[in-house]
């Protein structure tokens, strides 16, 4: 867990593998997609590596927001000037959905390193009043009253909103490159921009790390700990899909993944052999043919994968999570302003950050 690794790293904990990488002939350091490599690093010091990856964002259709990355104020601006009828987000536009969704991927509110936490700060205080502006969940739809007719119309008409411009924003969970075609061709059926969680300096996309290898410097035996990790790091086992269902560590294997989406997808027999198919994906029972991705929009996602530096991988642990889930349902019951609210759970947070740091 990468949170667990820099919560530690002041420590002294584990080991740099930056001093491993290539010993003994193993994957060297430019070998490695070079995003990959800042998302584990804690200060310098590559203390964590994962053999695969994801990317996660939002996208919205191009003809509504037509530039890479946003602040929070812009989010804010572009729903309040969205067409009458049309939500901020497909599936989740309850008060509580869309704080997490701000909270978990947007700024970070805490500094493990430093052991200290900013949930005081006006960007925190600005996510409370937004999300306050939205109904709660049961205004939406209440799951413990409605009938099964009532619960399928709403995932019906939640299935299409984005291609009906009923929503603005979908969620993007790149593991498989091919989702970037379904998104753009049956979720949105138009073109479409991938704007990113906002954030503070405008590069929202995030990465999520799939196992996170470490070394503690107290192993008997660091270089056999390092021989182990970097077999799976070989272009044997990069390249096999049995094995890597997510994005490879490697630049070659990247490349070649990336290569596929302009080709038919294929399944290997018991030969060995590529036997192709068509891509196809449902909405609302309605069947909708995938194109290969052209040269051009291979090329986009290409770059946008590697802008991704930033992990998804937040350290808020269940003590932090707890706190500010009371201190939250008590402001939206109007209990408290933003700024109380954002002041309680700076007090009581940052003894807990101070404590573990």
């Amino acid at each position: 867990n990468k949170s667990i690794i820099t919560q530690l790293a002041s420590k002294g904990v584990f080991a740099d593998l930056y001093d491993y990488l290539g010993a003994d002939g193993t994957v060297q350091k430019d070998d490695i997609m070079p995003n990959l490599l800042e998302a584990c690093e804690v200060d310098g010091q590559l203390l964590c590596l994962t053999p695969t990856f994801s990317v996660s964002t939002l996208a919205a259709k191009s003809k509504f927001v037509d530039k890479e990355g946003w602040s929070l104020d812009e989010l804010i601006e572009t729903y309040n000037n969205l067409p009458e009828g049309m939500e901020l987000f497909r599936y989740s536009n309850e008060r509580e959905s869309i704080f997490y969704q701000l909270f978990n991927n947007s700024m970070s509110f805490i500094d493990p390193v430093n052991g200290t936490c900013s949930f005081d700060s006006p960007e925190f205080v600005k996510i409370l009043d937004f999300c306050a502006r939205f109904p709660d969940q049961s205004e939406v739809i209440d799951w413990e009253t409605a009938n099964e007719d009532e619960m399928q119309a709403y995932w019906s008409d939640q299935e299409i909103a984005l291609k009906e411009d009923k929503a603005l924003l979908g969620d993007l969970y790149f593991y498989d490159m091919r989702q970037y075609a379904r998104a753009r061709y049956a979720d949105f059926g138009d073109d479409i921009t991938l704007v990113g969680y906002p954030t503070d300096d405008g590069n929202g996309a995030l990465i999520g790390l799939n196992q996170c290898f470490a070394i503690t410097n107290t192993s008997p035996d660091k270089e056999a700990c390092y021989k182990f990790i970097a077999m799976f790091f070989d272009e044997s086992y990069q390249t096999d899909t049995q094995y890597v269902y997510q994005i490879p560590a490697l630049k070659s294997a990247f490349e070649s993944m990336m290569d596929d989406t302009m080709e038919d997808p294929y399944w290997l027999d018991d030969n060995g052999e590529k036997q192709t198919y068509e891509d196809v994906y449902y909405i609302n029972d309605t069947e909708v043919k995938i194109p290969n991705l052209t040269q051009e929009e291979r090329d986009y996602l290409h770059d946008y994968i590697l802008s991704a530096s930033k992990t998804s991988d937040n350290y808020f642990s269940e003590d932090v999570n707890d706190i500010v889930n009371e201190e939250v349902q008590a402001f939206f019951k109007g209990q408290r302003t933003a700024q109380e609210t954002a002041d309680m759970i700076q007090n009581r947070v940052s003894i807990l950050v101070s404590e573990q740091s």
